[in-house]
């Protein structure tokens, strides 16, 4: 116990001097009743109709958590995802605040913190500090450009939004979804993480578990002098251990991770800090919230087993989303009649139009693509829409009908161009999407020029919104046109060009934690490298 207590102490001298900013995950709010992600979503799966091995595969994937409540909430007409969004939202307005809220409105009373970072979408912070100070919550992409980091005042910083104001929750779902970088929230990581005269952060209940978000942001630091004391719930004895060890996906930074119970290194920091005594009675009173929400998933196992069909989708949607084709063709192909069936009959041939690009099944595609294309422009559905062209352009490019390929993105195009009900979000990253596929279509055929032109309109399109995924893949195939410029025209000084586009796609990739492209760049710099490179690189892919 010396080590843990010996740091316990660090901590608290830091935060007695200001010398450390807090950020703080779904874990603080545990004992009010706010369900914890991973039981949350297990249980949801199951009232989907998933099986225990699926859920084990589902869960394996770490999928995040904000890209899964959008997904459940797929847009069907409103009617099933409208209860379905009523009763998410019941979740993060459970119970009241516990002895974690109290604890960081009182460094705020005592101005040893001035501003706090949270993930969390409820309101527990908020109603303990209401109570005891004045202070700023900024909860969206607006606010946050607002933020004064260079003035102490007492700011809390809802970097994922807040139940008070849905759209600040539906911005960050379909930002995450979609794995689009807000910068403004770049600017929140960099200035808690990086910058600043404070010497450490304190991480409370979070994991880094935001692959699509904050863990890139977090990945592009380098050398910062922050040192991260993390506070992570254990059930062995409590111990330290080093960042990389609990938390390799943040390795890049120096720190301490204080493993034991939660509650019980709180109440250490607390009474070494707080000029209060600390109550046990306020934990164990909010933990009679505990079984609310279990109550919350009953009434969501009611209305999913009035609508079959919407379950089948979503779990098709969701194992498509993780790349297990085999189990999102099995519920695509199970969607059953309903009284949206002409709906779910587009939107489930859309989903297997994607299973059979995964699997390579290009014939397939264009079957379920042209019935899916017919049933979107009849119910002037331009996402469908919009899919649907996408698909068919990848089939006309894959049997080198290229001239067709170009003509059914560029209709695509037209048609995001001219849809006044796409916000700029939305524009951009479909724009990204149909220029990246049109410069794809330049590269088979050859034309490298013209393809490196599309390729860096699109990445400058995906930039603009921090669409990360796509600029992996763009610069991967922006090394490909180097390798083959030196190849096919013996201009060998295109080689360190092609290199340092494929390790930049590298490194975005593992930040993104894309396996697949992982595999392509370790390949394709082994093969450009010498003999040990390659047969270093080969390994690593292996």
């Amino acid at each position: 116990m010396t080590n843990i207590l010996d740091e316990i102490e660090q901590i608290a001298d830091l935060i007695k001097n200001g010398k450390i900013k807090i950020f703080c995950g779904a874990g603080i709010s545990y004992n009010s009743g706010v369900p914890l992600v991973e039981p949350l979503i297990k249980r949801i799966l199951k009232i989907f109709g998933a099986t225990e091995k699926e859920i084990e595969v589902f869960k394996l994937s770490k999928y995040p958590f904000e890209a899964f409540m959008d997904a459940i909430g797929y847009n069907f007409q409103g009617r099933t995802e409208n209860q379905i969004t009523e009763q998410i939202k019941k979740l993060f307005k459970i119970g009241s605040p516990n002895n974690n809220h109290n604890f960081i409105s009182s460094l705020y009373r005592l101005g040893m913190v001035d501003k706090v970072v949270t993930t969390n979408f409820d309101c527990h912070i908020e109603n303990v500090l209401k109570n005891n100070i004045l202070f700023k919550s900024f909860k969206n992409e607006r606010e946050f450009n607002q933020i004064k980091w260079n003035i102490p005042d007492n700011t809390l910083i809802k970097i994922h939004g807040c139940i008070s104001d849905p759209q600040s929750i539906r911005t960050t779902l379909d930002g995450v979804s979609n794995q689009l970088l807000h910068p403004e929230r770049e600017k929140i990581i960099q200035n808690t993480f990086l910058t600043g005269t404070h010497e450490a952060v304190l991480v409370l209940g979070y994991s880094f578990s935001d692959h699509f978000d904050i863990t890139p942001f977090l990945n592009k630091i380098s050398n910062s002098s922050k040192k991260v004391y993390v506070i992570n719930h254990s059930f062995d004895d409590p111990s330290v251990k080093n960042i990389s060890q609990i938390f390799p996906q943040i390795s890049n930074f120096t720190g301490r991770v204080l493993c034991g119970n939660t509650d019980s290194i709180i109440k250490s920091l607390w009474e070494k800090i707080l000029d209060i005594p600390y109550d046990e009675s306020i934990n164990t009173n909010c933990k009679l919230s505990l079984h609310i929400w279990e109550e919350i998933i009953e009434n969501l196992k009611a209305i999913l087993s009035e609508d079959e069909g919407y379950k089948k989708f979503i779990l098709g949607h969701l194992f498509q989303e993780i790349h297990r084709t085999e189990i999102a063709k099995k519920y695509f192909n199970l969607l059953i009649d309903s009284n949206y069936s002409k709906l779910y009959r587009g939107k489930e041939l859309i989903g297997l139009s994607n299973v059979y690009r995964t699997e390579g099944d290009f014939k397939s595609i264009l079957k379920s693509a042209e019935e899916a294309l017919e049933i979107a422009i009849e119910l002037e559905d331009k996402d469908g829409i919009i899919a649907c062209y996408t698909h068919l352009g990848t089939y006309y490019k894959r049997i080198e009908e290229f001239d067709k390929a170009i003509e059914t993105h560029i209709k695509a195009i037209k048609l995001i161009s001219n849809a006044p009900e796409f916000n700029i979000y939305d524009r951009q990253k479909y724009l990204s999407d149909q220029i990246y596929n049109i410069g794809l279509v330049y590269l088979w055929k050859g034309k490298l020029d013209i393809s490196f032109r599309k390729l860096s309109t699109a990445e400058e399109f995906a930039r603009n919104i921090g669409n990360e995924y796509v600029i992996a893949h763009i610069l991967e195939n922006k090394g490909i046109i180097f390798q083959r410029k030196a190849e096919i025209f013996y201009k060998f000084q295109f080689m360190p060009l092609a290199l340092m586009y494929y390790n930049q796609s590298l490194e975005k990739a593992r930040s993104l934690e894309i396996p697949t492209l992982i595999i392509d760049n370790l390949m394709r710099i082994g093969k450009l490298g010498s003999t040990g490179e390659l047969r270093e690189k080969l390994g690593e892919a292996e």
